[in-house]
């Protein structure tokens, strides 16, 4: 994730094949996955293998965030500490993978970890959870602003005094096949990577 921000800030576009399913049919031209990320190398494999993709981003998000903040969550002041993260649709893939199982093999096939890996408040809810936050904790779903929107809930929550700190941002593992059919589907397959360069951060704000 750290070689994705490198890239942004040096106006590297991110585009390219889609990697993470058959592309067989499709007739997007690609997409900006995370690349090289393997969440059981950051949160071991147990974690990983309980927890969907969109919350593995989540999860790697979070450490870079407490890191690069410095805050530090105490018995003294967890209870005013919040986590809000937005996110439009939730753990997808493993919707996907359990109805499969389930048809596959019957109900007993359903992971007992599915709820909370599908669920849109899963990743608030693993971070409230992993770092003990006693504060507010719910997620946004707003489609596309879903972001944006938990980061301005985020900041009301501070601004009348709700809490005294908030974790919050946006994620989404949305490069599935059915979401990105029903795009095409839609009018909206996604496009071919660019042939010219994209202006770098420094270059954009002068």
């Amino acid at each position: 994730m750290a070689d994705s921000w490198a890239g942004i800030l040096a106006g590297k576009s991110g585009f390219g094949p889609i990697t993470l399913f058959n592309t067989t049919g499709h007739t997007s031209g690609g997409a900006c996955e995370v690349k090289e990320f393997d969440a059981e190398a950051i949160l071991g494999r147990r974690e990983a293998r309980r927890r969907d993709r969109f919350e593995h981003l989540a999860a790697v998000a979070t450490i870079e965030a407490l890191a690069q903040s410095g805050l530090k969550i105490t018995d003294d002041n967890r209870q005013r500490i919040g986590v809000i993260i937005g996110t439009g649709i939730g753990g997808l893939q493993t919707t996907v993978d359990q109805e499969a199982a389930r048809n596959e093999g019957g109900p007993r096939r359903v992971s007992p970890f599915a709820i909370p890996m599908i669920m849109v408040n899963g990743a608030a809810g693993m971070a409230a959870i992993d770092y003990g936050i006693q504060g507010p904790s719910f997620a946004v779903t707003t489609a596309c602003a879903a972001g944006c929107d938990g980061v301005g809930q985020a900041f009301r929550y501070i601004k009348y005094g709700i809490a005294d700190a908030m974790l919050t941002g946006g994620v989404e593992a949305p490069l599935v096949s059915v979401a990105i059919a029903s795009f095409e589907r839609a009018g909206q397959p996604l496009p071919a990577p660019r042939a010219h360069p994209v202006p770098s951060i420094k270059t954009v704000m002068g």
